[in-house]
């Protein structure tokens, strides 16, 4: 049942977008069953929800952002497993207004971020709970309300540390400040580079300066994860996570290139101009990459917004053209990469894929 439920999402979204239609009652239908695919999945054997429910019961240390939503949660009666149905539901909500705000068709960004996207976060509560607020930073950059974006990703940041890298995302979305985002961009490839030859260290001499303070305003926790996500460099496994940004990164430039002139107003080529700004932090992060594949999940959230971008160059083009069948070929590849790629490649199938399929209370 739960794979009928999940292929039929992605068919009937693909086929809406394909067409040219958008479908209020198929939009809140496919949120419907992507919160039934999330909510009911669980693990037969021990994982992180277990890990964030010890967090919940104060048996493990969480985070502040983290800490303050679960003790709110006890101090009404929530129990865990609502609290994170809550949680999840507010991100398929929060996913659904980006959509609609920046999509010409909201059928075809939700067909892609149902077919990856949903599994891998299902029981990553941090991930998903800090990318509510990321969504809504981003929306608030491209709307030009940048102190709003600043506290927005200070909040994520409260709830997952690693997301207080995506203030870089004041510096490559200002276009005032190109020179600078250049120059930092190759500074990090050189910082690769000398990284994969193994002469610099660079971010290992920085955490172990800035270990103190970091232990001092955020805890051990925090400075334990972050020694744990660059204590062991990946022999290969970058490859997979540079070929992810690459890719994407040439998608967004061709779904700016193809928009045709008549674009509403050039509202979706400032909105696709806008995503390639955003995307360009990737690059900055490819030195953390040849350290732990852990951090992929930084150019991970940055998904949706790619999707949507995607997705109105995908509409804009005439219906059977070369151009739009290449840019859904493309697209479709691109998130099967991603797919085989985290889910069977860089994660055992066993461990989330196999029991999103096979293992959930609603649907099984």
């Amino acid at each position: 049942m739960t794979i009928v439920v999940f292929l039929t999402i992605i068919i009937i979204n693909l086929f809406l977008a394909y067409s040219k239609n958008n479908s209020r009652v198929i939009l809140w239908l496919s949120v419907f069953c992507m919160a039934l695919l999330m909510c009911g999945y669980r693990r037969p054997f021990y994982g992180d929800l277990d890990n964030y429910q010890y967090m919940y019961d104060g048996i493990m240390d969480a985070t502040i952002g983290l800490n303050f939503i679960f003790s709110l949660a006890k101090g009404v009666g929530i129990s865990f497993w609502n609290i994170h149905y809550i949680l999840l539901i507010i991100m398929l909500l929060v996913a659904v207004f980006l959509i609609r705000k920046c999509s010409l068709n909201w059928h075809f960004p939700i067909a892609c971020f149902a077919s990856y996207y949903i599994i891998i976060s299902s029981d990553q509560i941090k991930n998903h709970t800090a990318f509510i607020f990321l969504i809504f930073a981003m929306y608030a950059l491209y709307t030009e309300h940048k102190k709003m974006a600043m506290l927005l990703i200070v909040g994520a940041a409260s709830i997952h540390y690693s997301f207080i890298v995506y203030l870089l995302l004041l510096l490559s979305c200002d276009d005032r400040k190109k020179h600078i985002t250049r120059t930092v961009i190759y500074i990090c490839f050189i910082l690769t580079f000398l990284e994969i030859i193994g002469i610099g260290d660079v971010l290992l001499y920085i955490i172990s300066k800035m270990g103190g303070i970091i232990e001092k305003y955020l805890g051990i926790y925090a400075l334990s994860k972050l020694q744990s996500y660059t204590e062991n460099r990946t022999r290969f496994g970058y490859l997979l996570l540079f070929g992810f940004q690459i890719i994407d990164y040439y998608l967004l430039i061709l779904s700016y290139k193809w928009l045709p002139e008549d674009n509403r107003g050039g509202w979706t080529k400032k909105f696709n101009s806008f995503v390639i700004n955003v995307n360009l932090i990737g690059f900055m992060f490819f030195p953390l990459f040849v350290y732990n594949q852990q951090w992929y999940r930084l150019i991970r959230e940055l998904l949706l917004v790619n999707y949507c971008a995607y997705g109105n160059c995908y509409y804009l083009l005439p219906r059977n053209s070369g151009k739009r069948a290449y840019v859904l070929l493309s697209v479709i590849i691109s998130v099967l990469i991603w797919f085989i790629g985290d889910l069977v490649v860089k994660t055992e199938m066993s461990g989330v894929l196999i029991p999103f399929f096979t293992n959930n209370e609603f649907l099984n």
